[in-house]
């Protein structure tokens, strides 16, 4: 048996679905392109206010000049350090960038901590967060929460 609707109802059923991929995360992918990088679908644990620590990863791509990603701050959390093989990064290690190379940042491997949320991050809502790159300064970008 098949269901025929008539076609007014068309527009309505596409806006509807858009508006639950948009919800979803489908079409809520974010990349922000600098200069020399391309900053992509930054994230975070998905955490309650007072959360002692919440992990923060993206990805770096499309890299066309040497630099270096030394930190980060956020105003949603107290502080936040850069951790590398497993130890919290001095501000002068940080990660090199090298052009050609693609740079994953995320649990399991090097990655930021955000140390004493200061607010309820809440899944699929996003947060300011300025990445301090050594030539490239600070980039204000949004983490989404919950989004791995």
């Amino acid at each position: 048996m098949t269901l025929h609707f008539p076609k007014k109802y068309l527009k309505a059923r596409i806006v509807v679905l858009l508006m639950l991929l948009l919800m979803s995360g489908w079409l809520a992918a974010h990349e922000y392109l600098e200069k020399n990088l391309l900053i992509i679908h930054p994230w975070s644990d998905a955490v309650e206010k007072g959360a002692p620590r919440a992990i923060l990863g993206l990805e770096i791509q499309d890299i066309t000049a040497i630099d270096r990603l030394i930190g980060a701050s956020t105003p949603v959390a107290k502080s936040v350090s850069l951790v590398i093989d497993g130890k919290t990064a001095d501000a002068k290690e940080g990660i090199a960038l090298i052009p050609g190379e693609h740079v994953v940042l995320g649990e399991g491997s090097n990655h930021f901590v955000l140390h004493d949320v200061l607010r309820d991050l809440e899944y699929g809502q996003q947060y300011p967060i300025f990445f301090v790159f050594e030539k490239a300064g600070t980039v204000e970008v949004e983490f989404l929460a919950g989004h791995h």
